[in-house]
């Protein structure tokens, strides 16, 4: 069973010959089968956004796209006893148990651009079981427990030291490796860091018998074997921010062998008492208790690239229309990447307004940021204002943050001396895109960090789109306040071309006025709230 954030997939479920050799898309009422006649008994599988990859039993390799469910294939002599498929980067890798002469292992790369071909070869592989993948570096497990890291750019293989132990499963995101490992007394949880790769062990009374992991950005989920009610099984969750253990348990959990996530819900594959094979989504679990999240002064620990990245798979660029289309598929995806944020502060899911395809992107933008505004317990800013939205408007145009807008009058008793005004601007495809980027990837992320004026970890300017749409930026010198009840809004996009490339230009101003709040054209109470849950 593997997701690709979004759709669970599984191959070969049913008890039927007939129907063995599909593969299933595992929905809330039972298994949709997607048929091909490349799809000849599936029995590895990887997926990502873009499709979900399977190897058969002559050795294709097929790719399927979840949407269209059209299945074309893949194949290389190079292919031998496959064993573990995993996708990273625009690349398949299929891992094979048996190598060219002289080698005991070996791995096939594709490029899912251009089709081209890498073999990985290595005399010291000791018959390879499992393969996961991070942003740069493919890890394989050998059969006598010992763990090579394949480097992607120079494809030089190397062993590492985990220590004591012996590694019973793994499982990995682009940002981080996690084992299971047992020592003969007891069963810890490493965290391997790609880069350095300092090892970490975490360990825990709730790590027996642990049949399975998967990694999101916030959560190591492990189903066990031991620890449900009836002593037939359960989810062990590890919290990546707080380093924290829980148990999930629940009547519905059979004797689980499989973990997957969708969005932010832990899926589990197992067997019932009459030996069924059983899927099912567990609800309620212990990431559900919804906090204020952090608020400034405090930023997060981390820029979280968007994870599923929508720009990868559902949200694509028309070049017939030279724009971004956002469609209903692209949304619910960015929706996803922003739950999974929340998730990681505790915050609640992101709930847009049955409106929201009929709002103009302005309109949209105020939305946003009032959504992560009173999902953390703020005030709402009242609504958009139009001297306000024109100095945005010329903002927009300049691709830069806006200034003070001529005639909106400003508080005069600015926040502890703080100028009562913040603004943000951003260049990407659409409101949600911006508003996720503003949030949760405003930091230091090195060579991929998105906020150029964060030019280092400790630079001024890192986080502080963030600081200021919720209302406190000490460090920029403005701030509206966090619990400001009489602040307004102005907004606007911008749809350009530059250098033959289409580029959507977005910017938000807020400034708390003096006296009565002015005339507003677009407000939350209005225009958003009755059409809120």
């Amino acid at each position: 069973m593997v997701s690709d954030g979004t759709h669970l997939w599984v191959a070969g479920t049913s008890s039927s010959t007939s129907s063995s050799d599909s593969l299933f898309e595992v929905v809330r009422n039972g298994l949709e089968a997607v048929t091909s006649p490349l799809l000849t008994a599936p029995r590895l599988l990887a997926a990502t956004p873009q499709a979900v990859y399977t190897v058969n039993a002559s050795d294709v390799v097929t790719v399927t796209s979840p949407v269209t469910k059209a299945t074309t294939s893949l194949s290389d002599l190079s292919i031998k006893g496959p064993v573990a498929l995993a996708a990273q980067g625009g690349s398949l890798w299929v891992l094979n148990s048996i190598g060219p002469p002289h080698s005991r292992g070996s791995i096939t790369g594709f490029n899912l651009a251009t089709g081209r071909v890498t073999l990985i070869e290595n005399r010291d592989f000791s018959a390879p079981v499992q393969m996961v993948a991070t942003s740069s570096a493919l890890w394989v497990l050998n059969k006598d427990g010992s763990l090579d890291r394949v480097d992607l750019v120079t494809n030089r293989v190397s062993p590492l030291d985990i220590g004591e132990g012996s590694i019973l499963n793994m499982a990995s995101d682009a940002t981080g490796l996690y084992l299971v490992v047992d020592s003969g007394a007891a069963t810890s949880l490493l965290s391997v860091d790609p880069s350095s790769e300092t090892v970490t062990t975490y360990t825990s009374s709730l790590l027996v018998d642990v049949t399975s992991l998967t990694v999101t950005p916030t959560t190591v989920w492990m189903s066990s074997s031991a620890g449900g009610p009836l002593s037939d099984g359960s989810l062990v969750s590890f919290d990546r921010g707080e380093n924290g253990f829980a148990l999930v348990s629940d009547p519905a959990i059979f004797n689980p062998t499989a973990v997957a996530v969708v969005g932010v819900t832990p899926w589990f594959m197992g067997r019932d008492s009459l030996g069924t094979v059983v899927f099912g989504a567990v609800a309620s679990t212990t990431a559900s208790a919804f906090a204020r999240g952090i608020l400034p002064p405090r930023v997060p620990p981390v820029s979280l690239p968007p994870w599923p990245n929508p720009m990868n798979s559902a949200c694509q660029f028309n070049t017939l229309h030279s724009s971004f289309v956002v469609t209903t598929a692209c949304t619910n995806e960015q929706l996803q990447s922003i739950d999974v944020a929340h998730e990681l502060e505790h915050v609640r899911p992101m709930t847009l307004p049955t409106n929201w395809d009929s709002l103009t992107p302005g309109e949209q933008l105020f939305v946003l940021a009032d959504l992560e505004r009173v999902d953390r317990h703020l005030p709402p800013y009242l609504g958009l204002n139009r001297a306000l939205s024109r100095e945005a408007a010329k903002a927009v145009r300049r691709n830069e943050d806006p200034s003070l807008a001529p005639g909106f009058a400003l508080h005069a008793n600015t926040t502890s001396g703080l100028v009562a005004f913040a603004s943000t601007w951003a260049q990407n495809f659409s409101t949600l895109s911006a508003d996720y980027f503003w949030m949760y990837d405003d930091g230091w992320a090195g060579a991929s960090t998105g906020n150029i004026g964060c030019t280092g970890a400790n630079a001024v300017p890192c986080w502080g789109h963030r600081e200021e749409l919720l209302g406190l930026a000490p460090r920029e010198g403005v701030a509206v306040g966090l619990h400001c009840r009489d602040c307004e809004m102005g907004t606007a996009t911008r749809l350009y071309q530059s250098s033959a490339h289409w580029y959507s230009s977005y910017v938000d101003l807020v400034e708390r006025p003096a006296g009565a709040p002015p005339p507003m054209y677009f407000t939350w109470a209005r225009d958003v709230v009755p059409h809120l849950p």
